[in-house]
This record gives structure tokens, sequence and C-alpha cells, in this order.
């Protein structure tokens, strides 16, 4: 999602993905649907369309989040909310010791590379991002979106902010309107939903790590979350996103523990 404010006016973009089906699992859950859009592209599809715009703040939420005292930035080009749910809040604090591995898991809100739901971007970023990559957030599918949008800046040397200013308050629903479950739509597959016999849920989490693997490390194997399989089919559907990244080595970001904290 995207925000500006223009003559005390909030205007909202948003990036929607494909919608509900019964045959595939957690329908209630946070998911995506792998035929048609996906998240990652949905996101930067509505970063886009914000841009062209001429919006100068970006927000990227998710719909369940409630901001109880509004939404303020510390003035920096990337930023991270402060994340509660109505029992508890958690903050940043770093697992000991710091790796590509343990960062990755909700028990953390960590930056640079975080998954968490809440980003601030500032227009000059997203303008950098747009014209050196074509994209935000970079992968197809959900599962790295989050991952990339935050490691790739981090990378290229611009500050990476855990902010307090803002806070989150996650609110899940019990359940969801009727009409929209049992609702209906055609959406084209994508191509490589042909080749696998697997449940294309999961396979497009999968394509989506071996995306982020590749733009961020020179040796994608060292990660567990790297697979062969997947890896050779990401390759072959979007080569153009796999392209290593040249910046500062991420293992290095964790062992200096280059983080801001306001």
């Amino acid at each position: 999602m995207k925000l500006i404010r223009s003559s005390g006016i909030y205007r909202f973009y948003f990036g929607v993905d494909s919608d509900y089906e019964e045959t595939w699992p957690y329908k209630y859950g946070a998911v995506i649907r792998v035929r048609g859009f996906g998240l990652g592209r949905a996101l930067d599809a509505a970063f886009l369309e914000a841009f062209k715009d001429g919006c100068t703040a970006f927000l990227r939420t998710d719909a369940h989040i409630y901001f109880p005292h509004g939404i303020k930035t510390a003035g920096t080009d990337l930023e991270m909310a402060y994340h509660c749910t109505p029992e508890d809040c958690y903050g940043a604090t770093y697992p000991d010791p710091v790796t590509y591995e343990n960062n990755q898991t909700w028990g953390h809100a960590l930056l640079p590379q975080t998954t968490e739901p809440v980003l601030f971007f500032s227009r000059r970023l997203v303008e950098y991002l747009l014209k050196r990559f074509g994209c935000v957030f970079c992968t197809e599918f959900w599962g790295a979106e989050g991952y990339n949008a935050t490691l790739t800046p981090c990378r290229l040397g611009i500050d990476c902010v855990k902010t307090n200013s803002t806070v989150a308050i996650h609110y899940y629903k019990k359940d969801w309107p009727k009409k929209r479950v049992e609702e209906r739509r055609a959406y084209e597959e994508e191509p490589w939903v042909r080749e696998m016999t697997e449940n294309p849920y999961f396979a497009a989490i999968q394509l989506s790590f071996q995306i982020h693997l590749a733009r961020h490390y020179t040796n994608p194997a060292v990660s567990t979350r790297y697979n062969p399989y997947y890896f050779s089919l990401a390759k072959k559907y979007f080569s153009q996103r796999m392209v290593y990244i040249e910046g500062v080595d991420v293992f290095r970001l964790y062992a200096e523990r280059k983080i801001i904290y306001r």
C-alpha cells in the first residue's frame, strides 16, 4: 500500500494479490494464490502507480494493522514500525549469534533483512530502486518480497531504521466474509505451474526465496532455503530478477550489526 498527503488529504494505493480458493491450505490465513498476480508483483505495481502520481511517502502494510497514534516517520529512507499485538509488543533485539538463518523468523523484528508487515520508504529510495532494478520488492510472489526490499537498500549503504515513533497494532480476523470465501475468479495460471505436480502455493514461496538468494548471496547454496530444483526453475522464468547485487556482503552486515534504532 502507498500513502501520500496532499492538501491535507491522504491517498492510498492498494496492491491486491489473487484471492481465495478452497483447494489450497490456510485459506483463512495470510495467503496468496499463485495464479495471476502474486503479492510481490502486486506491491511493486501499487508502488509504481503511486510513484507516477507524485507520491512522496510510501507505506507497505498489511490490511489488518491499526495505528493507534497515527503514522510518523524518522525522515530516513527506510523504516520499520514498532510492532505489537493487542496482548504484547515485540521490538528489535538481535539474536545471538546473528546469522542469515536465525534472522529469518517472525520472532525477531529486524533490519537489514526482515519481512515485517509495516515498512516506510522515501520517494528518493523508491526512485533509486525503480531506476536501478525496475522494482522495489522484486520477488514475484509471497515469501521473500519484504526480505529483498529491506536487504537491498541496506547492502547498498542506505540507512535502515527501526523506529519507535510509529506503533503498529495487529488485529487478526476470526473469520472472513462468506462472499469473499465463496467467490470464484478466473485467473490465468503462471506458466511454471504447468511444469510441476507440487502445490503451487508452496512452490511459489520456494521460487520467491530462490530469487532472493540469487540477488544477495554469491553462493546461494549456503542457505538452508536453497533448493537446486526450484532455483533452476526460478532461473528459467525469472532470470531478469536473479542478478547478484554488487554491494556490502550480507554476512558482513550481520557481523557488524549495522542497524540504526530511533
